[in-house]
């Protein structure tokens, strides 16, 4: 018996910023209603998964990423009912959807910063020289109610939790269970590497290098408690790491064995490379030689944002589709400045060159509409592509590269 390889491995996974993404209602925010109306696009565009930053209710200090209840929708974003719907429609076209999760810490008007304290990291007096990222103040904080400091990372308004606290624990293994029996595929871990703060609270030995505010070794154990639970379910859910750790020896070990903590993580050496191929040769050839056999690397062709990129410009991206490019004239995507679209008369010159779709989107586009590829039906007449009764969208990419069909 054949097993299958995980969806992720060979999947594109899209970044979306609902806030942003698409308005339903016109109320000048985007929404969840909105993202579910352009699922055709996403398909279309070949999309696998989709990441979602924080949908939580937040008083938006840090755009989300201070949640208020990990339970719930944030109401400018719309409600369970409409994520619910957008799951079972995505779904429906093989689209999974991930949250984001924000376990290092919660917005101060979480209920829980009020009513369970010890949820958090508190002294009585600033005990070491920890400086917060975001202001680069110190990261102790007086809370005059309680007359004692309290530990924010990041924002001050943004306390940390104390994951010594096996209530903590308990809390988010309940949170990770609702959304995962909700049908949601996953979740993209924000500071996967902070959660542990170390016990003594330690000074750093420098503002650079944090050994002791994060990277503690005890991290290693919730996320191996994570993945049990997310392969408990089938199909298993994949957790991705946003582990900031540019000692690539150190940032792999996030990975465990390759089956037992993050199945992905942002490797952030190369978004401190310069965009030279000799620099990031390097950096790849160093994160595979030290990463565990069974672990699977990220790479920015796979984790993709909706702004996009594009790689050329039009005339070089025409060079490269013409190349490609043998779809008749009944492609649906190509443009041309005449009326004389559907003529079967005209060559495979003019209609390459009249092509303005990227190699990528056309690749996809011809898999979508050939019926030969994603089908157990064999090809089409005329189609010349090996790739048969292909099972997945990768497998139709392949095949669409190869195809040279002139019934699309």
């Amino acid at each position: 018996m054949t097993i299958a390889e995980p969806w992720w491995k060979g999947g594109v996974l899209y970044q979306i910023y609902v806030r942003s993404f698409a308005d339903s209602n016109r109320d000048g925010i985007g929404d969840l209603a909105g993202l579910t109306a352009k699922l055709d696009y996403l398909e279309w565009l070949g999309v696998d998964g989709v990441w979602l930053n924080p949908i939580h209710p937040s008083p938006n200090v840090d755009w989300g990423y201070d949640v208020a209840d990990y339970l719930d929708v944030h109401p400018d974003l719309d409600t369970l009912s409409d994520l619910d719907a957008l799951v079972a429609e995505a779904e429906a076209r093989g689209i999974r959807v991930l949250l984001d999760l924000v376990p290092n810490h919660t917005s101060d008007q979480h209920p829980w910063f009020r009513e369970r304290p010890e949820y958090y990291v508190w002294a009585d007096e600033v005990p070491n020289n920890w400086r917060a990222i975001f202001g680069g103040g110190s990261a102790w904080e007086l809370d005059g109610e309680r007359g004692r400091f309290y530990l924010h990372n990041f924002a001050r308004e943004q306390p940390d939790l104390d994951w010594w606290n096996p209530d903590v624990r308990e809390e988010f293994e309940r949170i990770l269970r609702v959304w995962f029996d909700r049908g949601i595929a996953g979740f993209r871990i924000d500071v996967a590497h902070a959660l542990i703060k170390d016990k003594e609270l330690r000074d750093e030995p420098s503002p650079e290098d944090r050994v002791f505010s994060m990277n503690r070794p005890e991290t290693h154990q919730i996320l191996r408690e994570w993945r049990t639970l997310a392969d408990s379910y089938d199909p298993p859910r994949v957790l991705v790491g946003e582990a900031y750790v540019l000692d690539v020896e150190r940032w792999a070990r996030y990975h465990g064995s390759g089956y037992d903590e993050l199945n992905l993580a942002f490797n952030f050496g190369l978004v401190h490379a310069a965009l030279d191929a000799a620099e990031m040769r390097e950096i790849i050839a160093a994160t595979e030689a030290v990463l565990p056999k069974a672990a699977w690397p990220a790479g920015p062709a796979r984790i993709t944002t909706q702004a996009g990129s594009r790689p050329a410009g039009p005339a070089a991206t025409k060079r490269v589709h013409a190349a490609r490019c043998s779809c008749s004239s009944r492609c649906e995507e190509h443009r041309f400045s005449t009326t004389a679209t559907s003529s079967r008369s005209r060559t495979d010159t003019s209609l390459r060159s009249a092509c303005a779709m990227s190699p990528t989107r056309h690749a996809i586009h011809v898999a979508r509409r050939c019926r030969g590829h994603g089908t157990a039906s064999g090809t089409i007449p005329g189609c010349r592509s090996r790739t048969r009764a292909a099972t997945s969208r990768t497998s139709a990419r392949i095949g669409a590269r190869r195809c040279t069909s002139r019934v699309i």
